[in-house]
């Protein structure tokens, strides 16, 4: 037979487990929507001028519906090179497709780079030019390369928008989402993409990142009218213009043409479990019962290559590092009575909704540090009741000794004192009342009430079963003797 610890944890596990989907998620990670229309990001002052050996990348979901006709005029510009007059290097999405164009010296029309149709999904997009070679990634993977002879006299960038800077050429503009652009002076390869293509940067900047666009602007999907630039994290000043000619360029208000919350997946997922049951997701627990957290990575173990994990919580304020010794590691159990799943119970409403999440990192050695925005879960801690007393006073108070006899008619004053955090209850926190195993209806969730009644044969005995959410009930009672 298990010992009475095992079982208590048995029986915590089982009562606490409540499957579903855990938690509401809050924006961390935003991205920035175009819609087709003259939406773009512009800079006019590039620092890729003469510089062969450079690298521009991105994530991108693409919404763009087929084209009739070849992609000469409907190239829906994601990077365009231009020196403003007639040398340029353009990567953009034609029927769902990449597609690479150059000039003076490149072909007569955008060269298809990938079979893969990028539509309706989040990719990882970087084109890199490395001397006399342009090479495509897709998802980290090189699709395309091809040699290239002009210099890179590229005095203006541009995401969003191609043909020109300054005029509006229809059907050549990105629609969709576009998030997290980087661009380099170095050439960077596979093993570099799979390794920071899904954090944000943060610390010391690298040396050869020429600007950063992390598009976490504003308010997601609110009104950001007064914004007229995406910010350079890379600390060199190279900040993207939003409103420049033609036109305003971005609503910058609602859902579409603006900043809104990204869906983009990092790989890594976050759960909240019984203790007992690792896979399955506890949204509900019981004050200082136990639980599992677990970080996984592609539906994988995940840790190691370097990964580092801190663990916090929202204190309602701000987002807190938890230092705990059960915190530790990508996967482990918390045990019972840990302060960080005890809820304050001094007061209603007798449960915290506290989201936790899990703060996942690289350093690359420098001081540098690339962080996974990884969504968190919120647990729902509920209070346990703890005690509970049940009074009862007769009138008239002449009754020899609050004792009744048969046939007597009076009333009994009733009254329950129990934890502060059930005073009101209301809710989750709830009070039933039985007289006699009889339901009392008409007096639950009341903490004192006088009920009429007439002796009977037998003694009067209230009792009040409490409860709150997950928590095990909890029942006082008290008898009024009858003599017969």
């Amino acid at each position: 037979m298990a010992d009475p610890f095992t079982r208590f944890l048995v029986f915590i596990a089982l009562f606490t487990m409540v499957p579903g989907l855990a938690g509401a998620q809050t924006c961390e990670n935003r991205c920035l929507h175009f819609d087709g229309e003259d939406d773009a990001i512009k800079l006019l002052s590039s620092p890729i001028t003469t510089q062969n050996v450079f690298t521009a990348e991105a994530w991108v979901f693409s919404e763009a519906s087929g084209v009739a006709g070849s992609c000469d005029f409907n190239l829906k510009s994601l990077f365009f090179f231009s020196d403003l007059n007639t040398e340029y290097l353009e990567l953009g999405e034609c029927d769902g497709l990449l597609h690479l164009d150059w000039a003076p010296s490149g072909p007569s029309t955008p060269l298809q780079v990938s079979p893969i149709d990028i539509r309706n999904a989040w990719h990882h997009v970087a084109l890199v030019r490395n001397m006399n070679t342009i090479e495509v990634f897709l998802d980290c993977v090189e699709v395309f390369s091809t040699p290239i002879t002009e210099p890179s006299n590229y005095t203006a960038f541009l995401v969003g928008h191609g043909g020109s800077p300054v005029v509006s050429f229809p059907d050549e503009d990105w629609e969709g989402r576009v998030d997290e652009v980087r661009v380099w002076d170095s050439a960077k390869d596979q093993a570099a993409f799979q390794q920071s293509k899904g954090c944000t940067l943060s610390g010391t900047i690298p040396s050869d990142l020429l600007f950063y666009w992390p598009m976490n602007e504003g308010v997601p999907g609110g009104d950001n009218s007064s914004l007229t630039q995406v910010e350079d994290l890379s600390g060199n000043g190279h900040h993207g213009l939003l409103t420049q000619p033609p036109t305003e360029n971005f609503a910058l208000t609602g859902p579409v043409s603006n900043f809104i919350c990204s869906d983009r997946e990092s790989g890594f997922s976050f759960a909240i479990s019984p203790i007992f049951f690792p896979g399955m997701d506890l949204e509900e627990i019981c004050s200082g019962s136990p639980a599992s957290f677990c970080v996984t990575e592609n539906g994988g173990a995940a840790g190691g290559g370097g990964l580092d994990v801190q663990w916090q919580f929202f204190d309602g304020a701000a987002w807190q590092t938890i230092a705990d010794p059960d915190f530790v590691g990508f996967c482990f159990p918390v045990q019972p009575g840990n302060v960080n799943l005890m809820a304050d119970c001094s007061a209603p409403p007798g449960s915290e909704e506290r989201p936790f999440r899990p703060l996942i990192s690289i350093s690359d050695g420098s001081g540098g540090v690339c962080t996974w925005d990884v969504p968190e879960q919120t647990l729902k801690i509920c209070c346990p009741f703890t005690t509970a007393e049940i009074q009862i006073t007769v009138q008239p108070s002449g009754v020899l000794n609050g004792t009744l006899c048969e046939g007597d008619d009076v009333t009994l004053d009733v009254s329950l004192t129990t934890d502060p955090f059930a005073t009101p209850p209301g809710g989750e926190v709830q009070i039933h009342w039985t007289l006699n195993d009889i339901p009392l209806p008409d007096f639950d969730n009341q903490t004192s009430f006088s009920h009429q009644v007439i002796a009977g044969a037998e003694d009067l005995c209230f009792e009040a079963t409490l409860t709150n959410c997950v928590c095990p009930p909890f029942s006082a009672s008290q008898c009024v003797p009858v003599d017969l």
